[in-house]
């Protein structure tokens, strides 16, 4: 007979279920405790009774060799896709995936671990991995090295994508630190000093970013993995352009570029397209500038990416004092913004707004205005823009004579700024 409680235990906490929930009218807790321990084999019935209670409808594969065989086929699937990172591909896969009931508690954890790292690459609003990660964290202290490496990996994405890029640097070292003690695959390697790379470039750690972006564009460059070398070309270009080295900037993307054109590979070339755009206006060549944006916006790529596109554009015209192109393209940016209205858009949402309002001068639905957007910006922890909207309206009550709020607003636009550039001490400004 087999053990399943592993498997038990696992989809009842990542279903927020208590044991007596689970057992009641089934069996008595301490039971319940028992099977999830592996320490008893409880009935056929009540197990199918367990799984009927928990949705587990998988597939029951009673071979240990045909286990075995869906295993290596997932962890096919898995480094195919560090390899190529194809969303489609993952996706569909993840759709016809029916799981396996691992009678080997080890060869479900593997199984669990990978299937979270492929939930992790398609990131949409149906793969959010945390309670995943809850449940198997009751059973870590059982992980060989491998499954800790994959553990610590899984955290660090699913902190990255939170936003909790703290977290994610302290998981992908954790990672770094089990793969020192074991062999694993070179693709797994590289993936991990790119995922250390993405990480502490949020920090401005750019030495660290860029030693790690290059070892992983080694192993993606050559292996002719294209799409993986793009990624590392640009986050090498992105700690380059921080470190106000331009050229290096620029020069990293049109490897990039050249790589994305050849392979015809184009996820990633509006991306790279708005950089090059970044660029030219460093240089204060803001027709150029504006020529790439609109590139960038004409080519494939997210909802998000094109509202970038266009406020950016937003702000070469306005360096340009060019108020009218400004109003034209806020009104196409708010336009797409109106068909999208994600949580994600709305910044783009505040600094196309507040545009207008500057223009047409309306004063009080100017100030209400930044206003709203200072305290979205602040709840947000966007500090830069939080001190950048404090200012203007600092300056503008001060322009009419406020002075009271003037000054609130200036002391309040320094508490922003010693928060972006984490300045904890007076003599730290």
């Amino acid at each position: 007979m087999k053990k399943y409680g592993h498997i038990i235990k696992f989809e009842r906490i990542r279903q927020n279920l208590k044991q007596v929930q689970l057992s009641d009218g089934i069996c008595t807790p301490s039971y319940l405790s028992k099977i999830e321990s592996n320490s008893i084999v409880p009935s056929d019935e009540l197990i199918e009774e367990l799984f009927n209670r928990l949705n587990i409808t998988s597939r029951n594969y009673n071979s240990s060799l045909i286990q075995d065989e869906f295993l290596e086929k997932h962890k096919s699937m898995y480094f195919d896709s560090i390899k190529y990172k194809d969303k489609e591909k993952i996706g569909k896969y993840l759709e016809e995936n029916n799981q396996c009931l691992f009678s080997n508690p080890t060869n479900f954890y593997t199984y669990q671990l990978l299937l979270i790292r492929l939930k992790n690459m398609v990131k949409n609003n149906n793969s959010d991995t945390s309670t995943d990660l809850v449940a198997l964290s009751s059973f870590s202290k059982d992980f060989n090295t491998y499954q800790m490496f994959l553990y610590h990996s899984c955290l660090g994405f699913n902190n990255y994508y939170n936003a909790n890029f703290k977290l994610a640097v302290y998981e992908f070292e954790e990672a770094r630190k089990n793969v020192e003690l074991i062999d694993i695959d070179e693709c797994e390697t590289a993936d991990l000093f790119y995922s250390l790379a993405i990480t502490n470039l949020q920090f401005q750690k750019l030495i660290i970013s860029l030693e790690n972006a290059t070892k992983a564009n080694h192993f993606f460059q050559k292996n002719f993995l294209h799409f993986r070398a793009i990624e590392s070309y640009i986050i090498i270009a992105v700690a380059y352009k921080r470190s106000t080295n331009y050229q290096e900037y620029y020069q990293n993307l049109l490897l990039a570029q050249k790589i994305a054109i050849q392979s015809n590979i184009t996820a990633n070339l509006s991306i790279i397209l708005l950089n090059i755009a970044s660029y030219y206006s460093l240089k204060f060549d803001y027709e150029k500038s504006i020529t790439y944006y609109e590139e960038s916006l004409n080519t494939t790529g997210p909802v998000w990416l094109k509202l970038t596109s266009i406020y950016c554009i937003v702000l070469q015209y306005s360096m340009m004092k060019n108020t009218s192109k400004i109003l034209e393209w806020c009104d196409k940016g708010l336009e797409l913004y109106s068909s999208n209205p994600e949580e994600q858009n709305k910044e783009i949402w505040y600094h196309l707004k507040i545009h207008i309002a500057i223009i047409h001068k309306d004063i009080n639905d100017f100030e209400k205005l930044v206003i709203d957007a200072i305290s979205y910006f602040a709840n947000s922890e966007d500090f830069r823009h939080a001190h950048k909207y404090a200012l203007l309206l600092g300056n503008h009550f001060n322009k009419k004579g406020k002075y009271k709020s003037a000054t609130l607003l200036f002391m309040q636009a320094n508490k922003y700024l010693a928060l972006k550039e984490k300045r904890v001490f007076l003599e730290d400004l």
